[in-house]
C-alpha cells in the first residue's frame, strides 16, 4: 500500500487520524475535500500531500472568493502542498507548492449524460495511478484522471458509470 485517500464525508477526526497514520507510514495522502466546510481543521490540510477539490469547495475551505489562483494561495497558507482544483469540462489545474499552476485541459465530451460521479472517479483515478504508476509525474496522473472522469460523464449514475478497467486501458 502506498496511497491513502480520504474524504470529508466521514468524521473529520477519523479522516485526520487516517491522514496522520498514512504520513507516519510513508504513504502519499490524498484528501478529497467534499463536502467542503468552512473553518476546516488546519491539521487536516497539513497532513495532506494532495488536496483535491472543485472551485466551489476551494472557495468554502479557503474562505476567499475568486478563481483557483486566489483560493489556492490561501489554501497553501493553510498548509496545503499540492492542490488539484477540478474545473469540470475545462479539466483541472495542478498547483504544486512553490511552482506555477499547471492547467490540464480535457478533451470535449460530445454527449454529457450525468456528472454525478465524475469527482469521485477523478479522485479514485488519481489514487489508483499514484499507487500503480509510481514514477508517473503528478501532472500526467492528473491528465489521465481527467480523461477517466470524462469517460464516466457519458453514462448514467455514479458507480454504474464507472467502467471496468479493461474498458479504459487506453486511458491508463
Amino acid at each position: 500500500c502506498s496511497v491513502l485517500s480520504t474524504v470529508l464525508e466521514i468524521s473529520h477526526n477519523t479522516a485526520l487520524e487516517a491522514l496522520k497514520l498514512g504520513r507516519k507510514h510513508g504513504l502519499t495522502t490524498i484528501l478529497n475535500a467534499a463536502p467542503a466546510v468552512s473553518n476546516l481543521d488546519k491539521e487536516l490540510l497539513e497532513n495532506t500531500d494532495i488536496l483535491i477539490l472543485n472551485e466551489t469547495e476551494a472557495e468554502i475551505i479557503s474562505g476567499v472568493t475568486g478563481d483557483y489562483r486566489i483560493t489556492s494561495t490561501k489554501l497553501q497558507e493553510l498548509g496545503c502542498t499540492n492542490i488539484v482544483v477540478t474545473l469540470g469540462a475545462q479539466g483541472a489545474v495542478l498547483i504544486p507548492k512553490d511552482a506555477e499552476p499547471i492547467l490540464i485541459p480535457v478533451a470535449k465530451v460530445e454527449k454529457v449524460v450525468d456528472t454525478t460521479g465524475a469527482g469521485d472517479a477523478f479522485v479514485g483515478s488519481v489514487a489508483y495511478l499514484l499507487a500503480t504508476q509510481k514514477s508517473m509525474p503528478l501532472k500526467e496522473v492528473v491528465k489521465k484522471a481527467c480523461s477517466l472522469a470524462s469517460y464516466t460523464v457519458t453514462r448514467k449514475g455514479t458507480q454504474s458509470s464507472y467502467p471496468p478497467r479493461s474498458q479504459v486501458l487506453h486511458l491508463l
